[in-house]
């Protein structure tokens, strides 16, 4: 085989070229070694770091022992700062409340009046159509 034609190759180049596809189809299915550490780590979510309160919710002074008190989602320095939380939410919530039912009370006079006002305009209207029908027909309603 000493003369080689253009076109053909021998077939130990065709086995290395195959060999060589072989090799780069395992390469792409094959993932990274750093990649799979890269999928962990997005798979996983973050735990969130404990956040320590610094200051009671009242009266925000600074915590320098380890007590404290958690109640509704704050924090307090003393049971007399949360009683005291407690009860300036009662009394915010009382106002709200007063509030709101002298809203609806005003409402309600302002509908009654409005109704009112509209019965007065439809008696005027009566009256005023009464007596247009009695002058067409010659009849006045003035004593005389």
């Amino acid at each position: 085989m000493p003369e080689e034609k253009k076109g053909q190759e021998k077939p130990s180049d065709e086995i290395k070229k195959a060999e060589q596809k072989a090799q780069e189809e395992k390469k792409v299915e094959r993932p990274k070694p750093e990649e799979k550490s890269e999928k962990k780590e997005d798979s996983k979510p973050a735990k969130p770091e404990k956040v320590l309160p610094t200051n009671c919710a009242v009266c925000n002074k600074a915590f320098k022992h380890k007590k404290w008190y958690y109640k509704n989602g704050r924090y307090f320095c003393t049971k007399r700062c949360w009683m005291k939380f407690q009860s300036e939410k009662k009394k915010e919530a009382e106002e709200l409340a007063a509030k709101e039912a002298k809203e609806r009370e005003e409402a309600l006079k302002k509908a009654a009046e409005e109704k009112k006002a509209k019965e007065t305009e439809a008696q005027k209207e009566a009256i005023t159509k009464a007596d247009t029908d009695s002058q067409k027909n010659g009849q006045s309603n003035t004593p005389s």
